[in-house]
């Protein structure tokens, strides 16, 4: 099986993957940077 590389593609999964990896790493940074401290740290 054969399979083309259709290069109009590529900037339409750049575009996924970029998003993906940013929400990705967007979210749990928010949600750790909304949490505190101090009730972070009793848990260790």
């Amino acid at each position: 099986m054969i399979q083309a590389v259709v290069p109009d593609w590529w900037p339409i999964a750049a575009a996924v993957s970029i998003a993906g990896a940013l929400g990705g790493a967007v979210y749990p940074g928010l949600k750790a940077a909304r949490q505190d401290a101090i009730d972070a740290l009793a848990y260790d």
